[in-house]
Order: structure tokens, then sequence, then C-alpha cells
């Protein structure tokens, strides 16, 4: 289904761990309240990654994640 990555993370969640993703954007001034149910998949404590797996996505996540693919797929931009 998706997922994403945080790169500086600096929290202690474990593989395996279930979160609610409560909002989502492309910038921190640009979110989207969502409620998104997601397991830790890899946390790497020393790197500062944390990668997601999306288990469940609400219409909201839906139509801006939509959006944001269909952008980026226009524009040729993969990052």
């Amino acid at each position: 289904m998706g997922g994403f990555l945080i790169d500086g993370y600096k929290g202690r969640l474990t593989p395996g761990a279930l979160v609610t993703v409560s909002a989502i954007g492309e910038s921190p001034k640009k979110m989207t309240d969502v409620s998104v149910s997601a397991r830790v998949v890899r946390s790497d404590h020393d790197a500062g990654l944390l990668v997601v797996n999306f288990l469940d996505i609400d219409q909201p996540a839906y139509n801006l994640l939509k959006v944001i693919t269909e952008r980026r797929a226009g524009s040729g931009k993969t990052d």
C-alpha cells in the first residue's frame, strides 16, 4: 500500500509497533488532518531513520497522496 521514511528521527519506536498518523503534508506548514493506521517496518536509531508502512488510509489521506503522486509523476520528480 505504501508508506514513508523519516530521516532525522530521534524517537524510540521499534519494528512491529503500530502507530496512527494524524497529519500528512508536503511541508510542516501545509498539513492535512488524517487518520492513518501504520506499522513500523524499520527503525535505525544510530542513523536516525524510521520506515513505516500504511495499513489503512482514510479518504483525506488518499486524496492528498493521490494529488502528490500525480503531481510528481507529471513533473518527473521522484523525491
